[in-house]
């Protein structure tokens, strides 16, 4: 990435409170695609910023030029290491701003993590080149977990 790219990683260690509820205010509307894919969003998303201000959850933000191209919702506990969203805008897909995300949403977690990414079954086609090249297995498949008449399909990678 060159030097009109910016990361920024924003969690309860590295932010104030103040700024951790403007960027979830900031950061929603950009949700709307991901939105369509399951039911109760706004529920989750409200999970989303209390979990962020408690230190379980960090948002990356990926800015090209001054713009948000994309972002990445992370779940670090005890119980469960996932890449909850992901997301390039479509105008900067196919532009290396996805592997240089999903690379960057991997290095928050510890070495050796297990780390789960899940997505509906009909939008994997678009991340499984993504996916392989981070060396992410498929786990399994859950149907109507989020919506009904909808898989989800688990992925995993160790974290190196």
């Amino acid at each position: 990435m060159d030097s009109n790219t910016k990361l920024i990683v924003y969690s309860r260690v590295s932010s104030p409170a103040s700024i951790l509820v403007q960027l979830s205010a900031l950061l929603k509307p950009y949700l709307i695609r991901p939105a369509r894919h399951y039911h109760n969003f706004e529920s989750w998303y409200r999970k989303v910023n209390i979990e962020l201000l408690q230190g379980y959850r960090s948002i990356l933000v990926l800015c090209y030029r001054d713009l948000i191209v994309g972002y990445s919702i992370l779940k670090k506990s005890v119980s469960e290491n996932k890449i909850c969203t992901f997301d390039i805008f479509k105008d900067f897909q196919k532009n290396h701003f996805g592997r240089f995300l999903l690379r960057s949403s991997l290095k928050e977690f510890k070495p050796h993590d297990k780390i789960l990414i899940t997505m509906p079954e009909k939008i994997v086609d678009c991340f499984y080149p993504l996916l392989d090249k981070h060396s992410f297995s498929f786990l399994k498949k859950h149907n109507g977990l989020y919506v009904k008449n909808s898989s989800e399909c688990f992925f995993y990678a160790t974290n190196k």
